[in-house]
């Protein structure tokens, strides 16, 4: 080792942190760091600096450790696959022993500690478990040796488990290799609880010791938390009956920590995380015993005050409001499983009681996340059956609700929300006569708003809105009462269509005296009677309604498409253009029905082209005579309200769409069992659609990969739904094999990988996005077809399709991501071939997909000439990176027996005093 580069390289360190130095000294300073982390030797230099970091005040000493553990993270990330393997393992014993068997100092700061969690969960990911199948038993020794080394343990496990389980993290890593970690720590698990278990109930009598000293207590703290912290990341994987065994019940912790002040926050994310897991019907049991537990504490804990800590308390409330709320989203099914018996009832009446206890809490963050919940118990069959003594007083607190509006603590749309949510709980009532009176509480104060004397007077003439709407640009008083209008009318229809209204039918007085004019009205005295028509040609059936409606159609609407702004499209979507669909004659389909169609699509997929157009940064929004100024809306929402148009326009035309080509009617809605069913007429205007019809499945599909594309989760399900309907029926023609192999399929990889750039999707979209790319690549390129259509074929031994008839443009997609190999994609193919399960389908395509999200996150995709169509998207740059986390060789093999074993002589049986 050189002396003199050692001393360069200390200066170099002190002068990039000194405040004293010139910018240009720094600058220097900064430059010969980085070209030092390039040198071969310098994580020679930097285990030298970390032991012997040279003299000053502690803060340079930290600060020169800190480089010195920098450069060691960056050599292991840059180099360490091209190290022998003999070299790996001299430099991890060695790390092992300089950062955590080595004495610690008390004083060791925040960022010094991560740096070393960071630099060993590296070597971690990249060598656990087949080549460090030591690395639990090292850890454990090092346990024992301090507090100091308890608290790194404790961090460098919480690492390496949300790196592998977070979404935010577990993309740096290959699925091969989170699987193999996983696994591993899985077994350590029986070694590894009882001694965290054990030092939470250690520090826990410590932090509360009389005796204990300040120094202690915050000792105590970090490790309790770090513990928490840990745990939180185990939660989201291991298997669910680990954290209640009886000897570490892990969750049974948790809820004892909700009741102290230190801890509680920790208490309640964990609990959180675990409700969110899938228990099923196998795991109902545990599911029951957990959140008895939690209620039972919650229901002795003060949720609503928040002083004399505001902060502290208001962030409580909000964890235990989620935990709560995640509970009912994700176990409410679970919990009414099969005929919920008396105890489960007895619960549930619990748990929304304590709901209903936060949602009139002083802070409305809380009651508004709980609105969606509420809307899905109130709709819930079996819960409605127990009748209205199961939800009285639980009705009696919602009511207490309607107090919000009249202090103007609510947004509008919250106000409308909680509005249908009371309309719910009134349809829950037996009693007819209290129901009224419920309902017509309700409806009192948006009534008496809208016959207020201002609103009376605004709405008396149509010259008086159109001034106020001049107006409202400049006049605080007009802009508040059009937003009012709004509100009101929203409200109103919001109680009526919640509330099911049902009107009596009136016995019409005897009118025979005007039939001659309702017949002139409806075609003139001497129409012909229907079975006289029936008889007429088809020609002549429909002439007048063929001429009639497409003289109405070009000349009232389609001609002026492109001057109809967002919402009048929307407007005339479903009061022109849906039931002009559901009425059209199928004798009129291919001259009426499939022009006015392929005219109304081909618009919409030149509009989404512009209006889904992504700015670039800086840029701002193009405003195109689509999207006006929004009155009653300030200026800073004017964006906002635009955007929620063109989401709802999108909505309006997938729904359309499905519509056409995927109409269901739902039969048996008033029993247990509703089913959906497509009427004959249905499925005529479908396969006109979709097999007649020359243009109208091209129109579709542009569409249809326009929105596939797009960030709206709602209207990219039901388009990706929609698009494996187009698969399926339209596989076998080839000629529409540009339109589904290339377009359709990489506006499938498209949805997945531009995650990275703000379109982020729910983790279920993204599988059903993952089939549609599965489905046409097994379909189009392999000329398969799944099992449930093989009715008299062999699934493993499906005849082959000629090459003709099968599309290339798949796999060619798929060579040109970036880090993916023809190697890879023959795997798949072979995997596609031999299995049939459409879950390890799914599984294998994700897999392979992980390559490329985790190239484009290296690098910032750029547009260049790549041959890929995904190039001016995703960008093309396919240079591998060194800091990427290989795939081991090593088949991972986990002894049956080795890990089995539980520590001696360490009491569990309770924590805190708790039984």
């Amino acid at each position: 080792m050189d002396p003199q580069l050692y001393q360069q390289v200390l200066l170099a360190v002190q002068v990039s942190h000194s405040p004293l130095a010139s910018p240009s000294d720094r600058q220097a300073a900064y430059a010969f760091c980085e070209q030092f982390k390039s040198r071969s030797d310098c994580a020679l230099y930097a285990a030298a600096l970390y032991r012997n970091p040279g003299g000053g005040d502690a803060m340079e000493l930290h600060t020169r450790q800190h480089f010195a553990l920098h450069v060691l993270e960056h050599h292991v990330l840059t180099r360490w696959d091209s190290l022998p393997a003999e070299e790996q393992q001299k430099m991890r014993v060695e790390l092992v022993e300089l950062l955590l068997r080595e004495a610690q100092s008390e004083d060791e700061p925040v960022f010094v500690r991560e740096k070393k969690v960071a630099l060993l969960a590296q070597i971690a990911k990249r060598q656990f478990p087949q080549r460090w199948p030591e690395l639990l038993p090292e850890l454990l020794q090092v346990w024992q040796t301090g507090e100091s080394q308890v608290e790194l343990v404790l961090l460098i496990l919480r690492s390496l488990a949300e790196d592998c389980v977070s979404s935010s993290f577990n993309t740096s890593i290959p699925p091969a290799r989170r699987k193999d970690i996983l696994q591993g720590l899985n077994v350590c698990l029986p070694q590894l609880f009882p001694v965290v278990y054990h030092e939470l109930e250690k520090q826990y009598a410590v932090y509360k010791a009389q005796t204990a000293t300040p120094v202690q207590k915050n000792k105590s703290q970090r490790l309790i938390h770090a513990a928490l912290d840990m745990l939180k990341e185990f939660l989201e994987w291991m298997p669910l009956e680990r954290p209640v065994d009886p000897s570490t019940n892990f969750i049974l912790v948790a809820v004892l920590l909700l009741e102290e002040k230190e801890f509680r926050v920790a208490g309640a994310e964990c609990l959180e995380v675990y409700m969110t897991r899938g228990f099923g019907k196998e795991n109902r049991a545990i599911m029951l015993q957990s959140i008895s537990q939690t209620i039972e504490k919650l229901d002795t804990l003060d949720l609503t005050t928040l002083e004399p800590d505001l902060e502290a308390n208001l962030l409580f409330h909000k964890k235990v409001n989620e935990m709560l709320v995640t509970w009912g989203t994700c176990q409410l099914d679970v919990l009414l499983l099969d005929g919920p018996g008396e105890q489960e009832m007895v619960l549930l009446r619990v748990i929304l009681k304590n709901l209903c206890k936060l949602f009139a809490h002083p802070s409305l963050i809380l009651t508004e996340a709980q609105i969606i919940l509420w809307l899905t118990v109130l709709k819930n069959k079996t819960i409605l059956k127990q009748g209205e003594t199961f939800l009285s007083d639980i009705l009696e607190q919602l009511r207490q609700a309607q107090e919000l509006f009249a202090t103007d603590r609510v947004t509008d749309t919250e106000g409308v929300m909680l509005y249908e949510m009371l309309v719910l709980v009134s349809n829950s009532m037996e009693n007819k006569e209290e129901r009224w009176q419920f309902v017509q509480q309700i409806v009192q104060d948006p009534l008496t708003q809208w016959t207020s004397p201002e609103m009376t007077t605004l709405i008396s003439s149509p010259q008086n809105i159109v001034t106020a709407i001049e107006a409202a640009a400049n006049d605080e008083k007009s802009k508040k009462l059009l937003g009012m209008i709004i509100k009101t009318l929203t409200t109103l229809y919001g109680i009526a269509k919640r509330a099911g209204v049902t009107f009596s039918p009136k016995n019409a007085d005897n009118t025979g005296a005007f039939e001659d004019e309702v017949a002139q009205l409806l075609g003139g005295k001497n129409q012909l009677e229907e079975e006289e028509v029936a008889k007429l040609p088809v020609a002549s059936k429909w002439s007048k309604w063929h001429k009639n409606v497409a003289s109405m159609l070009q000349n009232s609407m389609l001609s002026d498409l492109d001057s109809m702004e967002h919402r009048h499209l929307k407007g005339a979507l479903a009061y022109v253009y849906l039931p002009f669909l559901k009425s059209c004659p199928r004798e009129l389909y291919p001259s009426l029905l499939d022009p006015v169609l392929a005219t109304l699509f081909g618009h919409f997929a030149q509009r989404a082209t512009s209006i889904f157009q992504r700015p670039n940064a800086g840029d701002k929004a193009v405003h195109t005579t689509w999207n006006t100024l929004v009155v009653g809306i300030e200026d800073a929402k004017q964006d906002i309200a635009r955007e929620k148009m063109v989401m709802e326009l999108t909505r309006q035309f997938i729904d359309f769409i499905e519509y056409a080509i995927d109409p269901k009617t739902v039969v048996g809605s008033d029993t247990d069992n509703p089913k959906h069913v497509t009427s004959p007429e249905d499925a005529f205007l479908r396969d006109y659609i979709l097999t007649q019809s020359p243009s109208l499945p091209f129109a579709i599909g542009a569409i249809l990969v326009q929105v596939i594309c797009w960030k709206d989760t709602l209207s990219c399900r039901k388009a990706v739904l929609l698009g494996d309907k187009l698969v399926n029926i339209l596989h076998t023609n080839t000629k529409y094999h540009t339109l589904l192999g290339r377009d359709l399929f990489s506006a499938a990889l498209q949805g997945i990988l531009r995650e990275h750039v703000g379109h982020v999707k729910e983790d279920g979209l993204k599988w059903e996005i993952i089939n549609l790319a599965r489905n046409i690549y097994y379909r189009l390129t392999l000329g398969l077809i799944p099992v449930e259509e093989c009715k008299g074929i062999d699934p493993c031994n499906q005849p082959l399709r000629p090459a003709s008839s099968l599309c290339a443009a798949p796999r060619e997609i798929l060579l040109s991501l970036p880090d993916v190999t023809a190697g890879q994609v023959e795997a798949l193919d072979t995997l596609l071939r031999e299995k049939h399960s459409m879950k390890t389908q799914k599984n294998a395509f994700k897999e392979l997909l992980e390559m490329p999200i985790l190239a484009i996150r290296r690098e910032k995709a750029l547009a260049s000439g790549s041959t890929s169509p995904l190039a001016g998207i995703l960008g093309s740059n396919t240079n591998t990176s060194g800091k990427k986390i290989l795939d081991l060789p090593e088949k991972l093999v986990i002894p049956s027996k080795e890990f089995d074993t539980q520590v001696t002589n360490l009491d569990t049986r309770s924590l805190f005093g708790a039984q």
